[in-house]
C-alpha cells in the first residue's frame, strides 16, 4: 500500500518538476524531488491535499524560453526584462554544462547547476 502511494506521489510532483517538456507547470526544482515525495508520502490524505494546493499555488519557472538578449552568451550578461536573474544563470548554468556533455539531459544539467551555484 505504501508503495503505490509513493508512486502515485512521485507522479504528482514529476508534474511539478520544472524542466524543458514542464516549462509551463514546472514549480518545483529537480533537485528537491525525492525530498518533496518523502515529505508528501508523511502527511494524512487531508495535509497531503493542502500540501499540493499550497504547491500548485506557486509561481511556474518560466526560465526556458527564448530569452532573446544579445548578449546572453556574455558572462556579465544580465537577465531579460521579467526573467529572475537566479534563473537565468541557472539556464545559462545548465546550457554550458550540456555544451560539455552531449549525453546530458536538461533536467540533469539543471540539478548539476544548481549544485554548482549554490555553492557559491
Amino acid at each position: 500500500m505504501a508503495e503505490v502511494k509513493k508512486m502515485k506521489l512521485t507522479e504528482k510532483v514529476n508534474e511539478l518538476i520544472y524542466n524543458e517538456t514542464n516549462k509551463d507547470k514546472g514549480r518545483l526544482p529537480a533537485t528537491l524531488k525525492e525530498k518533496v515525495v518523502a515529505f508528501a508520502a508523511s502527511l494524512s490524505e487531508d495535509q497531503e491535499a493542502k500540501f499540493f494546493e499550497i504547491v500548485d499555488g506557486l509561481p511556474t519557472a518560466k526560465l526556458f524560453g527564448e530569452l532573446g538578449s544579445s548578449n546572453a552568451g556574455d558572462n556579465n550578461a544580465t537577465a531579460p526584462t521579467g526573467v529572475d536573474q537566479s534563473s537565468f544563470e541557472l539556464d545559462k548554468k545548465a546550457k554550458e554544462l550540456q555544451t560539455s556533455d552531449k549525453e546530458l539531459t536538461y533536467e540533469k544539467a539543471l540539478e548539476m547547476a544548481e549544485k554548482e551555484l549554490a555553492k557559491k
